[in-house]
Formats: structure tokens, sequence, C-alpha cells
């Protein structure tokens, strides 16, 4: 899995992972129907913020 050889390497990284059988395809982030999708963007602002120079 790409997150393994990431942190294998020392890459930081911040996973969203579903179980099988949840109902989740690969692009659920881009379904605003699904809380999942924004707490997931969120997620993703967060991350982009930390690691990004302030202007």
């Amino acid at each position: 899995m790409l997150i393994d050889v990431l942190n294998k390497n020392g890459v930081e990284v911040e996973s969203v992972l579903f179980e099988d059988g949840t109902g989740f395809n690969h692009d659920y982030q881009f379904d605003f129907t699904k809380p999942q999708a924004e707490q997931t963007l969120n997620k993703a602002i967060e991350f982009l913020n930390k690691h990004s120079e302030s202007f």
C-alpha cells in the first residue's frame, strides 16, 4: 500500500480509510451529500495548512 511505502521513507501521512463493505467508493470525497466527504476535505485542508508556509 502506498501509505506503507511513504511511512517507511519518512513521509508524514494522514490517511482516511474505510473498511470494505461500508459503501464508500474511490470518489466518495467528492460527494458532499455525505458528511464523510466534508470531514475528509477538512482533514486535507488542515494537513495542507500544517505543511505549507503562511503568507
